[in-house]
């Protein structure tokens, strides 16, 4: 969603008008004419060329006027200060910000400023990114964020852990599987928790649905790690 004056954009009279924007704010640097029409149209004719330049048009329409893309030299340009200076905010921009400050917390073993950090990034995902799009541009796009999403669970899981605050450490795993119920490390992650609190059979149930996600997704068998927890667990029973 793009706000103008705290107004949601309702009317951009072509979907790719929009997804143009969200092109141009994911790039951050000049365009040239054909990487644009290369990534937002897979089908080229002679028509595409008359519904690129309508785009542009209809675009700035949206934005509010014509400086905010800035046409130089056959590359195209979003600058929205040009028209609201520094009032722009784009949470994937402050997304990423946090990233850098956590993943540097992180390197100076700074656990409590890399949770800060971590959990302001979690606090502005809110799922897949530009999800009514699906050229290979937003695709990749969606790929990094959810993965970037994904490692800063499982770093506030694993802060949480050497905190010994577990119960924060198992919210941390199980919201990781929410968005990929295969992944190992959030299983495995979550039989620890269960474990260290005396929950064995919460552990057992999570090994039990971690092997038929695997056999039933990819064929294949929990790794060592998860195998040697459980028959641990089995051992002490």
């Amino acid at each position: 969603m793009v706000y103008l004056q705290r107004e949601p954009i309702t009317r951009w009279r072509m979907a790719r008008a929009m997804e143009l924007c969200f092109y141009l704010l994911d790039c951050a640097r000049p365009m040239r004419k054909e990487q644009i029409i290369t990534a937002l149209w897979p089908e080229v004719d002679e028509q595409t060329t008359r519904t690129f330049y309508s785009t542009i048009y209809y675009l700035r329409q949206a934005l509010g006027g014509e400086a905010v893309i800035v046409a130089k030299g056959g590359t195209y340009t979003l600058r929205l200060d040009a028209l609201y200076g520094d009032g722009i905010w784009y949470d994937v921009a402050a997304f990423k910000d946090h990233q850098a400050r956590a993943k540097l917390a992180l390197e100076q073993e700074q656990d409590k400023e890399a949770r800060a950090a971590y959990l302001a990034m979690v606090e502005l995902y809110r799922g897949d990114y530009v999800q009514p799009f699906y050229s290979d541009w937003c695709t990749l796009a969606r790929d990094e964020l959810r993965g970037a999403y994904l490692d800063a669970r499982q770093q506030l899981a694993l802060i949480a852990w050497r905190a010994e605050e577990l119960d924060e450490s198992v919210v941390h795993w199980q919201h990781m599987l929410a968005v990929d119920n295969w992944l190992e490390e959030a299983h495995y992650g979550l039989m620890r928790c269960y474990a260290r609190q005396g929950k064995r059979g919460l552990a057992l149930r999570q090994y039990q649905r971690c092997k038929d996600t695997l056999e039933q997704e990819f064929g294949t068998a929990p790794r060592a790690s998860i195998q040697n927890l459980y028959q641990r667990l089995m051992g002490s029973l």
